[in-house]
């Protein structure tokens, strides 16, 4: 039989302390180490930087023409971003406009009596709209007209193209409803100074 012998209490405690003394030894050994590797490498890179400083200060007093190439090379993609810039804008604002003319038709269908108006296709291509419906009666048309004709970015209000009563199939009954077409234009390469 194997008799072992219990360790004591203090000596429990001495280890677990001896234990803990060295792992935060260790701890704060790596921490500065990565500090000084940090501060040695920012001290380097900036020995590099002004080395880079000094070097493109020499190198503009000794040709100047190499200078301004780079200014005019630098000025370019100034003009380039703004450009760019520019266009982006034009794109933004051209989709909160098909956007706010989107919401209106799906506000006025939302409200009132759904089956008055019935769109049956919605055109844009570069500003210009053009829709293409049936409308239950010819007043129902008018306010669809007047709602859209409250948005405030029309180049071209929106305008009746083409209205007629739908053919009349043999037997059904008299023709119900208009079939329109309505257009409008947007934008303009004026709207946005181009």
């Amino acid at each position: 039989m194997l008799n072992l012998i219990q360790p004591l209490p203090s000596t429990v405690r001495r280890t677990r302390r001896h234990l803990l003394l060295a792992a935060g030894v260790g701890l704060l050994l790596g921490v500065l180490g990565v500090v000084l590797q940090e501060t040695d490498a920012a001290s380097a890179l900036a020995k590099v930087n002004m080395a880079d400083v000094n070097a493109g200060t020499m190198a503009a007093i000794s040709h100047p023409d190499k200078t301004s190439a780079a200014l005019a090379l630098a000025q370019q993609g100034v003009a380039d971003s703004l450009a760019r810039l520019k266009f982006l804008e034009q794109r933004q604002m051209q989709r909160e406009d098909v956007t706010n003319v989107q919401e209106i038709w799906m506000l006025r269908r939302l409200g009132g009596t759904q089956n008055a108006v019935k769109l049956q296709s919605q055109h844009w291509q570069q500003g210009q709209f053009t829709w293409e419906g049936v409308a239950a009666q010819s007043t129902e048309l008018d306010s669809v007209l007047q709602s859209l004709n409250r948005f405030e970015g029309w180049v071209q209000a929106p305008v009746l193209v083409q209205i007629q009563s739908p053919p009349a199939t043999p037997g059904a009954g008299p023709p119900t409803g208009l079939v329109f077409q309505l257009q409008a234009r947007l934008h303009t390469a004026k709207r946005f100074g181009l």
